[in-house]
């Protein structure tokens, strides 16, 4: 009888909180999401950002203000003139941040441009450690999938990193099964709707509903792509950029970060990376991105 009535009062109780996430996932939208997505990484801005998208933004025929590869590369000229970075390198750097710009639905970055909205959620993401909020509630408090496993999170970051300088591959989306602790474009945005979706204390969100809601937003014409190929000399290219990088020893973002830049290109930064790759990518062929992910985390802590 108290079983009963304690099971009576948790319906109750919970009922309210189960038809919020119900009407939520229901009339959820690939630009909902993102907008959603955008309120959560608010925080994160810095006026940086700004002040770094509107010198090299141009504007369309509508007057809309909008980032381009030729914005990029304008950025990159003139924040850090040494870089001299390759044509190949900003081409990967724009796959990147277009990728990112467009979380959790990301699509081929094919001469596009970025408004206002997509470049910040790309710098949140990127430079202000907005990962970290993925899957997360409670502002971060903590991770809905009821572990903190470090390594998950690792080749997940990395295997969406890897992602965004690869490209699309044509294929369906994996067959329905259970969620299954290994990173993708789909668990991606299964990440994205627990953290946006009307958050409770008392309840965790359901896998299955998420990944079925999941499932229908990548399917949505034009379908976001599941799969994405790397090859060796992308891979290449991303690390000598990294070996380029240096913390600035005067600019910050805020009292305790202090703002990326890059040394002047070096031959050798290129000739290291590309020794480093060759051990685990010896085939010069197209890499499963995520595939990918688990090898390099594997070599790292082994």
């Amino acid at each position: 009888m108290l079983d009963a009535l304690s099971r009576l009062l948790e319906h109750i109780h919970l009922a309210p909180h189960e038809r919020q996430v119900k009407e939520y996932l229901e009339r959820a939208t690939r630009e909902s999401i993102q907008r959603d997505l955008q309120r959560v990484l608010k925080p994160l801005n810095h006026p940086s950002s700004s002040a770094s998208f509107h010198p090299s933004c141009i504007e369309d025929a509508d007057q809309k203000r909008q980032w381009t590869p030729k914005s990029l590369e304008k950025h990159i000229t003139s924040s850090h003139p040494d870089s001299a970075l390759s044509c190949d390198s900003i081409d990967l750097l724009w796959r990147c941040l277009y990728y990112y710009a467009y979380h959790p639905f990301p699509q081929e970055a094919t001469g596009e441009a970025i408004d206002p909205d997509a470049f910040n959620r790309a710098v949140a993401l990127l430079a202000h450690g907005g990962t970290s909020l993925l899957g997360t509630q409670d502002d971060g408090g903590y991770h809905w999938r009821n572990h903190n496993d470090t390594q998950y999170i690792c080749r997940a970051n990395l295997a969406r990193m890897l992602r965004s300088i690869g490209r699309p591959e044509t294929g369906s989306l994996p067959p329905a099964e259970p969620q299954q602790d290994s990173p993708s474009v789909l668990s991606d945005v299964v990440d994205v709707l627990a953290t946006t979706q009307p958050y409770s204390i008392n309840q965790a969100p359901s896998p299955e509903r998420l990944d079925t809601t999941a499932r229908e937003l990548l399917a949505e014409e034009p379908a976001t792509p599941t799969r994405w190929r790397v090859t060796r000399r992308d891979v290449s290219l991303l690390i000598a950029l990294l070996l380029q990088l240096r913390v600035s020893p005067t600019r910050k973002w805020d009292r305790t970060r202090y703002f990326g830049c890059f040394a002047p290109s070096d031959p050798a930064d290129e000739h290291l990376a590309t020794c480093l790759i060759q051990g685990i990518m010896p085939e010069d062929r197209d890499y499963d991105a995520d595939g990918l992910a688990g090898i390099l985390l594997d070599t790292l802590v082994s």
